[in-house]
């Protein structure tokens, strides 16, 4: 801008007219800018935390349901009818229509 066109409270810094109204409104803008950028960079983090727990509890879970089925097939085996019958066997027990029960007296059961 040429000297005779500066308005009054302006001022010329290396040839070029500095306006302080303009000047605060610039860094106003600038501070408002910085203030939103920091507010994205924040979200963001929060954004990416909560995925990364989303994930980890998804792993968890599927490692406990794997842990569930695991143990849910050993009671299914423990609790197969041959296997009891084999075990019964080795154990020397008889199957319960064999069975023969004993009374005990009154004397011996109140121990």
């Amino acid at each position: 801008m040429h000297r005779h066109m500066r308005q009054q409270g302006s001022r010329a810094v290396a040839g070029v007219v500095v306006r302080p109204r303009i000047l605060a409104f610039n860094m106003a803008l600038l501070a408002v800018l910085a203030g939103l950028l920091a507010y994205f960079v924040i979200q963001a983090n929060a954004g990416t935390a909560f995925q990364y727990d989303i994930g980890a509890r998804t792993e968890q879970l599927a490692n406990r349901r794997e842990a569930y089925h695991d143990i849910g097939a050993r009671i299914a085996k423990a609790e197969h009818p041959d296997r009891l019958a084999a075990f019964a066997e080795q154990a020397g027990m008889v199957l319960a229509s064999d069975a023969a029960y004993v009374a005990v007296p009154e004397p011996l059961a109140g121990r």
